[in-house]
């Protein structure tokens, strides 16, 4: 590598670094409770009325915004044979006063108005502000409604108390569909929870853990045990792969921060949400909080299975193969009497034996409703879905870039001129490799979305 080549790598490096720790096009957090809206994420206005709702895909995902008492119309082209979700997140600004009620409806109704399927999300408790996340959809079922091919519409209400913060929230729409099934394994008698709760992981060894700020950047987290850190008002995320005949359960523990009041307590002040890859909200608990002592909070799932989606509301959620988000969420007036980030332990265990299931029409992990051995190791390295696309670890690069930029600076400075001033044609030990975009070593290690 000669002089000019090398100074040429070195800026090249630090120009990777630099994009590595500047935020990316559109996701302006300036607060780190903020959510991360999905990158590539498509621009659209729903409408006041049925008659000029814009065109969904399934595969795309979309931004809008929708004010308090609003109702927002879509329009989504659905086949015959194809499962459609269309997941709804609906994302507050850290910070806004939220009451117990507020939250959205969503519905998938046939051009005649029949609903198809719908799901409502509300807050639950005052103050717990956070993204919500819900799905509605249309499945393939002999003996249900609205099962033509045909245009429907997708029709988003938010609920709204007139006390709470009546600023717009942003909405994410995520529409999905789950290709058809051509043979295997697909029925048989639903699964049910287990008749004894699962025991905790406590024989793997803790490793550290960075939660996503939004679904798109939602960390591989496989079994194993995980600490990380969350500040009272911030959501993180994590995405699980369970494939047929698995299930998953967490022992999140809230550990102890340092308090300014020693008698404050938050009733549901933490808590975990389970979300599936239909987009369907499963599951999930919250506690009380005080800082002083830990809490844990449990949750745990039925195995995997097809014929789940025969089964009532608590089980038929569990009938994709895939991804399942896992959130953690602070309340953030735990930080009224909390100094700081709480500190969380997260006890994972993915049970059971991966099984066959049922073959699709399809490329079902594609779509979202399917698992690789690629997706597994991911899972296993703690890498988000662009880190796995890239097919490096490029957390890697983000630890560099978190040095600072003088030392940044300095570094390559360094590098840049020492090998300017041998200017030889054999690149010394340590330089940096021609294509600074060359896979790095496998490391690191540390999870996705509901009814």
């Amino acid at each position: 590598m000669n002089g000019r080549k090398a100074a040429a790598a070195a800026a090249l490096a630090l120009g990777v670094l630099a994009a590595s720790a500047a935020p990316v096009a559109g996701q302006e957090q300036t607060d780190a409770r903020a959510y991360r809206t999905a990158d590539g994420a498509r621009e659209t206005k729903g409408a006041a009325s049925s008659a000029d709702g814009p065109m969904l895909e399934a595969g795309e995902v979309y931004l809008d915004t929708i004010d308090p008492g609003e109702k927002l119309y879509y329009k989504i082209n659905l086949d015959a044979r194809s499962s459609t979700f269309v997941g709804v997140t609906a994302i507050p600004r850290p910070g806004d006063k939220v009451a117990y009620g507020d939250g959205f409806d969503v519905q998938l109704l046939s051009a005649d108005n029949t609903k198809c399927g719908g799901a409502d999300e509300k807050f639950g408790f005052d103050g717990r502000n956070r993204p919500l996340i819900d799905a509605a959809a249309r499945r393939i079922d002999p003996e249900g409604d609205c099962q033509e091919a045909g245009v429907y519409n997708v029709l988003i209400e938010r609920l709204s108390d007139p006390t709470s913060t009546p600023n717009p929230w942003t909405l994410e729409l995520r529409p999905r569909a789950e290709p058809p099934v051509k043979s295997g394994p697909a029925a048989g008698q639903p699964q049910v929870y287990p008749s004894a709760t699962p025991r905790p992981n406590t024989t793997a060894t803790v490793r550290d853990i960075a939660g996503g700020a939004g679904q798109d950047d939602a960390v591989g987290m496989g079994d194993g045990v995980w600490k990380d850190k969350v500040l009272p008002g911030q959501t993180k995320y994590y995405r699980v792969p369970l494939d047929w005949g698995q299930s998953l359960s967490t022992y999140a523990e809230f550990g102890t921060a340092p308090v300014t009041d020693e008698s404050a307590w938050l009733g549901d002040g933490v808590s975990v949400e389970y979300y599936s890859p239909s987009g369907w909200h499963i599951g999930g608990g919250a506690e009380g909080y005080n800082g002083r002592e830990q809490t844990q909070v449990v949750n745990y799932t039925p195995k995997v299975d097809y014929a789940n989606r025969t089964a009532d509301d608590d089980i038929n959620g569990y009938a994709y193969a895939g991804w399942y988000l896992v959130t953690v969420h602070v309340s953030q007036d735990v930080g009224d009497f909390v100094k700081g980030a709480v500190p969380v332990t997260l006890r994972t265990t993915i049970g059971g034996t991966a099984k066959e299931g049922p073959q699709y029409d399809g490329d079902a992990a594609q779509a979202g409703f399917g698992l690789t051995d690629r997706d597994r190791d991911a899972a296993q390295r703690g890498l988000t879905a662009a880190e796995a696309a890239a097919g490096s670890d490029t957390k890697t690069v983000i630890a560099y870039a978190g040095i600072g930029a003088g030392v940044l600076l300095l570094a390559g400075l360094g590098v840049w001129t020492l090998l300017a001033r041998r200017g030889s044609p054999t690149a010394p030990v340590g330089a940096l490799p021609e294509n600074p975009y060359q896979q790095q070593p496998p490391g690191g290690g540390y999870g996705y979305p509901g009814q």
